[in-house]
């Protein structure tokens, strides 16, 4: 029956909700800083289960699946979301939320444009959507005052270029979900 109000409360609130996992759950969850973009970090986290023994030669290698939300500041809903299904994934005791967290991997950047986020903005604090900021699909819009303003040239924020590094690394990933959700939804 909490209530929160996404809106105002800053990004902070996810990210200490991910941290209250590592210390709860530290050989299971485990955060690394990306890097800052306007004063504040992005951090990921990875959930993993280290409790297995393999005694065969060959390498266990868990199914990973990596999860962004925020990319567009105002849909917190997203943020909020993933980190009560994380939390939920280590608290609970169904079979299924079980299998996961013995059998996928998940890496997660629960707030990659924490400006927006704090500004209650789509775009970042150089006014681009960051969903528009990458190579494939650039388009080249020019009016700086646009909703989808992708910025100067391709990966020209540091936002987008974090998640590119990081998706980079993990390209190993069987499932990569960018997830969104309805401004004021």
């Amino acid at each position: 029956n909490d209530k929160t109000d996404l809106t105002l409360c800053g990004h902070k609130v996810i990210y200490n909700m991910y941290d209250a996992l590592c210390k709860e759950f530290p050989l299971h969850v485990t955060k690394a800083l990306l890097g800052q973009a306007f004063g504040n970090d992005i951090n990921s986290y990875t959930f993993k289960n280290h409790s297995l023994e393999n005694y065969s030669e060959f390498q266990y290698k868990p199914y990973k699946i990596v999860i962004i939300t925020s990319i567009h500041g105002y849909e917190q809903g997203s943020a909020f979301t993933a980190a009560q299904f994380f939390d939920m994934l280590m608290h609970s005791e169904d079979k299924s939320l079980e299998y996961l967290k013995r059998n996928v991997q998940f890496e997660v950047v629960p707030v990659l444009n924490p400006w927006g986020f704090d500004h209650n903005d789509r775009k970042n604090g150089n006014s681009v959507d960051l969903n528009r900021n990458f190579e494939k699909g650039f388009s080249g819009e020019k009016d700086k005052e646009s909703e989808i303003y992708p910025g100067e040239k391709p990966l020209s924020e540091v936002e987008t270029r974090l998640i590119d590094g990081f998706l980079e690394k993990h390209r190993d990933a069987k499932v990569v979900l960018d997830y969104h959700n309805i401004y004021g939804g």
